[in-house]
């Protein structure tokens, strides 16, 4: 029951945010990932690669949300954390078809792969939450796995220098 009702929860949540997100222009997270889902469904690329990208951004999404929520109880935090490890063991299906469509979309061309993939913020989300409970290693992973995804984190350091800070951290 309590599991229906988390599913009922993510998609009132999901319809709501579709509706407010879409009329957003800033240049926070918010707005980029609706930047990225307004291309996404006008790419005309047929069956698996429009249903892998909607699961993307759609875990995304819960993932973004389920974080915000994390503090005000442990259920929404572990949702949040159950989430994004399911985010992260179908990456490597969505990484390949994220590329594609950033190369359809982008008016540079650029020999690195990663050049083209969207910020991918649930890796760096996870990595806090396990920071947040202790599980240092884990979190180092977590900024490993982002790496050899090619992914950023959008700051100056990157997931090196959050590695180095979990260390620093794990350390004390």
């Amino acid at each position: 029951m309590k599991f229906l009702l988390a599913i009922l929860f993510l998609l009132l949540i999901i319809i709501l945010l579709k509706r407010k997100l879409f009329k957003r222009h800033s240049v926070r997270d918010d707005a980029l990932v609706t930047d990225s889902m307004h291309l996404h469904e006008k790419w005309d690329k047929p069956g698996i690669h429009k249903e892998i990208l909607d699961r993307h951004f759609t875990l995304l999404l819960q993932v973004q949300e389920t974080y915000k929520l994390r503090k005000t109880s442990s259920e929404k935090r572990t949702l949040c954390e159950k989430l994004a490890w399911q985010h992260l063991d179908e990456f490597p299906q969505i990484r390949p078809i994220l590329i594609e469509w950033g190369k359809d979309y982008s008016s540079v061309k650029h020999e690195k792969e990663s050049f083209y993939l969207p910020h991918v913020p649930t890796f760096e989300y996870l990595a806090t939450i396990l920071i947040e409970k202790g599980e240092y290693d884990k979190a180092i992973g977590v900024c490993k796995q982002a790496l050899a995804f090619g992914l950023q984190d959008r700051t100056k350091t990157g997931y090196e220098g959050r590695m180095r800070r979990i260390m620093r951290k794990k350390g004390k």
